[in-house]
């Protein structure tokens, strides 16, 4: 009796599970169907105006020649979702929606899409908006620090149309009344990349200084930025065919000259420091001798605290000795580059 209930139960509950099976697949089967059944959305063509000047308000309507109800639309700039806010107006009804741009200027340049979605699919349709105008900002250039032998990269590139056309120039006359521009020299090394960036490969320190960046459309007045580019950093210099490791670059080197004449007079500064440091290093020896002396003439019986004392004025002494000698030679080196470049 007990083994007919057991059975009973079991093939109750398989039963139960298969309907439950049938119940999921019949109901996926009839959404695929009713899927099919609906005819994806399909958005009519539509382009904006050609280059409209600036100032003037334009629109654009995206509208579903093909699809079931009920439809959705999403508008994008370059990939990214827009909605109503400032200048720009979203206007959607049933089966149409319309974008329209109040004063557009050329910040609105950019590649609009329309996206249109039905329980049956989706559709896309993308049109570019160029607008007439001055030039303006997309990337403004920076000053830059870039250390001897690195990369340097500075972006210069500006909206607009027809498209802006960026060059680069060298300011030779820093300073003057006149400033005076020269072009960038022909060298796989300090170039202008297909973007409009300045690129500095491999840095050294003649390429420090101002440099001068112009993008034009031939509409309205030209963008126009100086940046400052400063190397820092340790460069090896040539003097009679003689390398030299020079310190010129240490801090910043936005020109030539001012900086040497600075680290000449840092190393002054440096000699005279270590020469009063040797003065009072001389009065400490003494006072360790005549410390040495009175623990002799008392007799005292310490032997560690004098020994110790004598020991760190020694090491102090060779110190001093080995900073002279290295400050030297840099000073030595820093007046052959000072004369070397007058």
């Amino acid at each position: 009796m007990s083994a007919m209930v057991l059975r009973s139960w079991k093939c109750s509950l398989c039963l139960l599970l298969l309907q439950r099976t049938l119940d999921v697949v019949l109901m996926n089967f009839t959404n695929v169907l009713f899927a099919y059944a609906l005819v994806p959305v399909k958005i009519q063509p539509f382009s904006f105006p050609q280059a409209p000047e600036e100032g003037k308000t334009i629109q654009v309507t995206c509208g579903v020649e093909e699809g079931d109800d009920p439809v959705k639309f999403t508008w994008l700039k370059n990939g990214n979702i827009v909605h109503s806010a400032d200048h720009l107006t979203i206007l959607t009804h049933k089966r149409l929606s319309v974008l329209i741009v109040n004063n557009v200027n050329v910040n609105d340049i950019g590649n609009y899409s329309c996206l249109a979605t039905n329980p049956g699919g989706e559709d896309k349709f993308s049109s570019e908006l160029l607008v007439r105008g001055p030039p303006r900002w997309n990337q403004e250039p920076q000053d830059v620090i870039v250390g001897v032998g690195d990369k340097a990269v500075i972006n210069c590139t500006a909206l607009g149309h027809p498209k802006p056309v960026v060059r680069w120039a060298r300011e030779t006359s820093r300073g003057v009344a006149d400033v005076g521009l020269t072009a960038l020299p022909r060298s796989d090394r300090v170039r202008e990349d297909k973007n409009g960036a300045l690129v500095i490969d491999s840095a050294q320190p003649e390429d420090a200084g101002y440099y001068n960046c112009r993008a034009s459309t031939g509409i309205g007045t030209d963008l126009v930025k100086t940046v400052q580019v400063t190397v820092r950093g340790e460069a090896t210099v040539f003097v009679n065919k003689t390398p030299v490791r020079s310190l010129v670059c240490k801090n910043s080197c936005p020109d030539k000259e001012k900086p040497t004449l600075n680290l000449f007079f840092k190393y002054c500064y440096l000699c005279v420091y270590i020469t009063m440091y040797i003065h009072t290093a001389s009065k400490q020896h003494t006072r360790v001798h005549s410390t040495l002396h009175d623990y002799r003439t008392n007799s005292i019986r310490v032997f560690i605290f004098p020994r110790v004392v004598y020991y760190v004025w020694y090491a102090k002494q060779k110190a001093v000795v080995f900073f002279i000698r290295y400050y030297l030679v840099l000073t030595l080196q820093c007046l052959i580059i000072t004369a070397d470049q007058t």
